[in-house]
């Protein structure tokens, strides 16, 4: 499970903090949501379209790193 944010452009773009209630199961609904909404992306590899995905859900409201 990811815990903390991936870097974009100098800015964080996706903060997930299991350690503050978020669970793997809801992560997986996040992934799975995504895939659900958006079929036309699913000829892409499996992790880019997961990162996709997680993006989506768990980004940064403030672009500041997680506490």
């Amino acid at each position: 499970v990811i815990q903390g944010y991936v870097v974009a452009d100098g800015k964080p773009a996706l903060c997930i903090q299991t350690d503050q209630g978020i669970t793997d199961g809801q992560i997986g609904l996040v992934v799975f949501r995504y895939t659900d909404q958006h079929p036309e992306r699913l000829h892409i590899p499996a992790g880019t379209l997961i990162l996709e995905a997680l993006l989506n859900g768990f980004h940064c409201a403030a672009n500041s790193p997680p506490k």
